[in-house]
């Protein structure tokens, strides 16, 4: 009996050639093209063997997230779901990005290696907290940038979000400083900003589609969508040998 949630298998399974990834020279230079229907269409079609590893992973990054909630809350004293915002809950916000957010990276780094062929393990997750400061920061900078963007008259934080988007790929693949990912990130989305942001928008349908069939298809669309972002960055930049580290 056919599986008619299984995803479909096609040629584009196959590892990538390294002359198939993309390069910082080229991006610098403008030498790539953005297809948000056909990098989503590969991804669909790629998608096999991702769900396990992708679900996993995610599930240990839930753990972890109500763990240091219910754990930050009770050391700071702190009420669940307040929306009071003082010194105590400043600290509990820099102390959860510096622990979540290099397992959210780690997410996305799976989907990376599995881009490439590579297999994956939940445990991969963890790989990039030695990042952490460097991904704190270039948050940092990302949301004071973007909110100073959308109080002048909005359309330069909806730039700066679209244009920002490869900045925390570059951070872990390339070894950069926060204020050179955002910039490098800008200098390449410049070149195809439209491009990109008929992406972002092509995946929030996705999703919010996925969300509407009562949650299910969330199993399918997320790692999807993340795959998706892994593809566009591996042709775009390319992938360096020290990030597939196990």
């Amino acid at each position: 009996m056919t599986d008619i949630y299984k995803a479909p298998e096609a040629d584009l399974q196959s590892t990538p050639k390294s002359g198939d990834q993309g390069s910082l020279e080229g991006a610098l230079a403008g030498n790539f093209e953005i297809k948000p229907i056909e990098i989503f269409k590969q991804s669909w079609a790629t998608l096999e063997g991702l769900k396990t590893p992708f679900w996993l992973g995610a599930l240990i990054v839930i753990v972890i997230s109500i763990a240091f909630e219910l754990i930050a809350n009770l050391i700071l004293g702190l009420e669940f779901g307040s929306e009071e915002f003082g010194l105590r809950e400043l600290i509990k916000q820099i102390l959860s990005t510096f622990l979540i957010m290099p397992l959210g990276i780690g997410l996305y780094m799976i989907a990376l290696r599995h881009s490439l062929g590579k297999s994956s393990k939940a445990s991969h997750v963890f790989n990039y907290y030695d990042k952490a400061p460097a991904l704190f920061l270039t948050s940092f900078l990302y949301y004071v940038l973007v909110a100073l963007g959308l109080v002048l008259l909005i359309i330069p934080g909806i730039y700066l979000i679209v244009a920002f988007s490869f900045s925390y790929f570059l951070i872990v693949d390339k070894n950069m400083t926060p204020i050179e990912a955002l910039k490098t990130s800008q200098k390449v989305v410049h070149k195809k900003w439209f491009n990109m942001a008929g992406f972002i928008l092509l995946a929030m349908i996705i999703t919010v589609i996925a969300a509407m069939a009562l949650l299910i298809g969330l199993i399918w669309a997320l790692p999807m969508v993340t795959l998706a972002y892994g593809i566009l960055y591996r042709d775009i930049f390319g992938v360096e040998e020290q990030t597939l580290r196990d």
